[in-house]
């Protein structure tokens, strides 16, 4: 199952990116508004990771991981 929505990202804008992972199901979430959803049995083991473009500048801060 996938849905794709789409968005406008502003430039030198804070975004807050938010992602919900229940088994398979892949939820992801820009500034509390759901723009994808995808199902995906790949990932078995519960690691997180941040990848950004490489001709991107990009900051990141207040990363958070939990089990809820």
């Amino acid at each position: 199952m996938i849905q794709e929505g789409s968005t406008e990202v502003g430039s030198s804008e804070w975004q807050e990116l938010r992602l919900e992972v229940t088994v398979t199901l892949f939820r992801g979430f820009l500034n509390g508004a759901l723009v994808v959803e995808a199902s995906d049995d790949t990932y078995a083991a519960g690691r997180v990771g941040l990848l950004t473009k490489a001709d991107s500048v990009t900051c990141v801060d207040d990363v958070v991981a939990a089990p809820e």
